[in-house]
This record gives structure tokens, sequence and C-alpha cells, in this order.
């Protein structure tokens, strides 16, 4: 009996431990920016934003497809990007919005957690050494929509 619960629990620990793709920290990132980089890299990497809302949260806006927020402390770091449209921000891997599902999958594997609504894919992709960050798609017709990234905390 205790050789079939240990078998048991064996097989769940393996199980678990395969099941989600959680990702190492350096492939958390949209544009070459990472969830808690100095919003100065930003300013440097792409110069300085086409509009800015101070809302609690500092929200910097590059074109109609990007949005960069900081935290609005004084340090002011990065705590979401979001894209949702082809415009070279690329994820370390080159996933963009126009990357195929299939794309996504084979460059990160399968999603920490997968759910469908109104006809769009969600995927989550945790940070390995920080569950409350996370790189994120938005699936339509087997085509990435939109991508972010989201530092949970900071909600």
């Amino acid at each position: 009996m205790k050789k079939i619960g240990f078998t048991a629990i064996s097989l769940a620990l393996i199980m678990s431990a395969t099941c989600y793709a959680s990702l190492p920290s350096n492939e958390i990132a949209i544009g070459g920016i990472q969830i808690g980089s100095p919003i100065a890299k930003v300013f440097a990497t792409y110069g300085q934003p086409t509009r800015t809302e101070n809302q609690g949260y500092k929200y910097y806006y590059y074109g109609k497809t990007i949005s960069v927020r900081s935290n609005g402390k004084t340090n002011e770091l990065v705590d979401f990007i979001e894209s949702t449209g082809n415009n070279g921000w690329n994820t370390p891997a080159g996933i963009h919005v126009g990357s195929t599902r299939k794309e996504v999958v084979n460059a990160y594997g399968t999603p920490d957690s997968a759910r469908e609504f109104n006809g769009v894919m969600f995927f989550k992709y945790q940070n390995r050494d920080n569950a409350l960050q996370s790189l994120n798609f938005k699936i339509k017709n087997d085509k990435v929509i939109e991508m972010y990234l989201e530092w949970a905390s900071a909600l």
C-alpha cells in the first residue's frame, strides 16, 4: 500500500513539473524591455513617447500600438507593456503580433494557463523566477492579436 501511495505521489509531482512552461526571466520581455526595467531604458531604446498619461501609474504610448506603464514611483519601473500591432516590438523568441499560435507554442511550449473567451484564446506564461510576472498572448483565428507583459503585484 505504501508503495502505491509513493508511486502516485511521485507521478503527480512529475506531471505537475512537466505541465507548465514557466519561462526564465530573460524570456519575459517585449521589445527588449523586461518587467522591472527602469523606464529610462525604454526612453534610451525608443526615444520619447508620442503621448503620456498620469493616473497614479504613468502610461507611455508609442504610436497607437504600444503602451508601457510604470509604477509611478520615483524609481519608475516598468510593470506592464502591451503591443497590439506588428510594430517591431518582439519577444526574445521573435514572437510578435501576427505570429501564429503554432509559432507561440513552438517557441514557448504549452502555456501555464490557457482559456477562451468570445473566440479569443488567452495564453499565459509565468516567469519561473517570479510567478507574479508573466508573458501573455491573445490569439484569434490562430494569429496573435495582442501580447503583453504584466507584473501582478502592480495591480
